[in-house]
């Protein structure tokens, strides 16, 4: 930590700035911790981060809306920014992300097929496939263990993986299928990691905008991410290494 303080110094100086983050909504907890961390080093720096489904943060880019980074929950959306020429360099994988099945109260999710209970799980609550990635590994994972076609009309969508949570934890599902980073440290919420196996990796993607306006912050932003105290924030949320 010390090493990466003193070289950041060196390289941005002491001068306030401001850095705009369009977040996938899986990072909501483990970015907050990471932001308080890299505020140590820079106390005169104000982080702005806006949390949404990576289908909408794409929309809202190409539509013209000024950030420095975006943290996508998958890779592709950031290539094809990069492809489009809107990012200053190549995307880098930050973090692989889980995919669990989740609940509040006494539903027992001690396996996933306790999703065909018409008695117990009326609702599943999951983030829309077209605009979030976990949403999408979600579909891909009950499709992969023969549960889709039982279940398809018991799914309820969230815009992202976040709302998506909300309906669990409101009581308007009494299940959803959700990120581990967002339920591994709520003592209200059980969860069952699911097989990786049945769904593509998530590969986590970040990527610097060609038109950010702080470009040094963004880049040391970027390295704390990718060091070893930034990754082992990541670890605490049960993600794991994206290097």
């Amino acid at each position: 930590m010390r090493a990466f303080v003193c070289s950041a110094l060196l390289v941005l100086g002491l001068w306030g700035g401001e850095l705009r983050i369009l977040a996938a909504a899986n990072l909501k907890n483990v970015l907050e911790e990471i932001k308080q961390e890299f505020l140590k080093s820079y106390p005169d720096e104000n982080i702005i981060i806006t949390y949404l489904s990576s289908g909408k943060a794409y929309a809202q880019i190409k539509n013209g809306f000024e950030a420095d980074l975006f943290f996508s929950a998958d890779s592709k959306k950031p290539q094809m920014l990069f492809d489009e020429g809107m990012a200053l360099l190549e995307p880098r994988v930050y973090a692989l992300g889980k995919l669990v099945l989740c609940a509040m109260g006494n539903v027992n999710i001690s396996t996933p097929y306790v999703l065909k209970s018409s008695e117990k799980i009326k609702h599943i609550a999951i983030a829309n496939p077209k605009l979030a990635p976990y949403g999408e590994a979600g579909v891909e994972y009950l499709k992969r263990a023969k549960l889709y076609e039982s279940v398809q009309d018991k799914l309820v969508y969230g815009d992202s993986i976040g709302q998506a949570l909300n309906f669990v934890r409101s009581g308007n599902a009494e299940v959803g299928l959700n990120a581990l980073s967002l339920v591994i440290n709520d003592s209200k919420m059980s969860y069952l990691i699911l097989d990786p196996a049945l769904y593509s990796p998530i590969k986590q993607s970040f990527i610097i905008l060609k038109k950010s306006k702080n470009q040094a912050l963004s880049r040391a932003f970027s390295r704390f991410v990718l060091s070893n105290d930034g990754q082992g924030i990541f670890l605490k949320y049960g993600y794991e290494r994206g290097q």
